[in-house]
């Protein structure tokens, strides 16, 4: 499931506030069948997003119904609860869905993790396909091999490469054709229809775990993880919130000042938040090992802490103004720039990449600052 995790929008927080415009700030988007966009990426969010025009770059989509139908130059990122894609993508699809549905030309790979997953016949996939999900159903010919985890699975179509399952339920019907190794994990043996055809192995492993849904109330343990990382992440942010209000009031100045850092150079404070996180700790190791250094790397090493900390209020508020405009407060600003962060947090996977990056860029914004302001408080001798 590599593929799948690595979906989560590598550079998901850059691209999310970074992209030259953010499209869709009103409940429903819509981008109609007759507009053409050149822009890459192309950020797109609401309750209902529909994507009918052509984009030439890669899309990001999120919301609670999203449909393309439209075309995509290159690859589609999309988070959403009811997710359709009938239009052609000419790179990957990578989705996250509760109800998937894809019936579209896509011309390299599909990465899907949902609920319901539905591969629907009269789709293209050119590529390799990779799902993990509740329901599935492949309808349509792969290209490449095919990777499933579910609990209940069906194949009706052609694989171009392997096949790889692992699932409480699993049916190959009559359409279904394997041209290569047909490799499999579960509770009890496959239901092959006798007009299936297996080019290469049958391999049958029995699952070490029972699947099936009558076995395992995968539901219930699912549930209970959500519930558990939601409100650890809550309290989390709400910690942030209030914190983050106190710096912000106490020092305005400053963090607008390490905000524009961050908006003026971003590949500077990436650049340099990198070697800090990396570099420092090794730095003060090497400090406390001289003995004398000792005090002096325990002092450091809490202001590190501290920055690392702190970093993650600087991107909150830059995103929130970013999101915006200037149209509201400055504690307004922030507080939306944690609500969205939040959010992007409770999508599956993403969390890891969220926050390496808002650290990354953060504590980077914030060292340049201080260096700056260092340097004038020393030309004016304030210091």
């Amino acid at each position: 499931m590599r593929k799948i995790i690595s979906l989560l929008l590598s550079l998901f927080l850059l691209f999310l506030f970074s992209a030259t415009s953010v499209k869709a700030q009103s409940k429903n988007f819509s981008l109609a069948k007759d507009k053409t966009i050149s822009e890459n990426p192309y950020f797109a969010y609401g309750e209902t997003v529909d994507i009918s025009g052509v984009v030439i770059g890669d899309v990001y989509a999120a919301g609670g119904e999203i449909t393309v139908s439209g075309k995509v130059d290159g690859d589609l990122l999309v988070a959403g609860g009811n997710v359709k894609v009938d239009g052609e993508v000419t790179q990957d699809v990578r989705v996250f869905g509760g109800q998937v549905t894809i019936s579209g030309k896509v011309g390299k790979n599909i990465t899907v993790a949902g609920g319901n997953i539905d591969i629907a016949k009269g789709a293209s996939v050119g590529g390799a396909l990779v799902v993990a999900g509740g329901n599935i159903t492949l309808s349509t010919p792969v290209a490449g091999n095919v990777e499933i985890a579910g609990g209940n699975v069906t194949v009706s179509d052609q694989v171009g490469g392997r096949l790889d399952v692992a699932a409480g339920e699993i049916r190959l019907t009559s359409g279904a054709q394997v041209t290569k190794d047909f490799t499999y994990w579960a509770d009890h043996e496959a239901q092959i229809d006798p007009s299936a055809k297996i080019v290469g192995k049958t391999v049958f492993n029995k699952s070490p775990v029972e699947l099936s849904p009558s076995k395992l109330d995968t539901k219930m343990i699912t549930q209970n993880i959500w519930k558990a990382q939601v409100s650890g992440k809550l309290i989390s942010s709400l910690s942030l919130l209030v914190i983050g209000l106190i710096l912000l009031n106490l020092f305005p100045g400053f963090v607008g000042k390490v905000a524009a850092t961050l908006e003026k150079s971003p590949w500077k404070s990436l650049g340099k938040g990198f070697l800090l996180v990396f570099l420092t700790p090794l730095a003060l190791v090497i400090l406390m090992l001289t003995i004398i250094g000792f005090p002096i790397a325990l002092i450091l090493f809490a202001l590190y802490f501290v920055a690392l900390y702190l970093a993650k209020v600087f991107v909150f508020f830059w995103a929130g103004k970013k999101i915006v405009s200037g149209k509201t407060s400055d504690n307004w600003a922030y507080a939306l720039g944690v609500l969205v962060f939040f959010l992007v947090s409770l999508i599956p996977f993403a969390a890891g990449f969220v926050k390496l990056f808002v650290l990354l860029f953060g504590l980077g914004a914030l060292t340049v600052s201080i260096k700056k302001f260092y340097k004038e408080a020393r030309a004016k001798q304030a210091i």
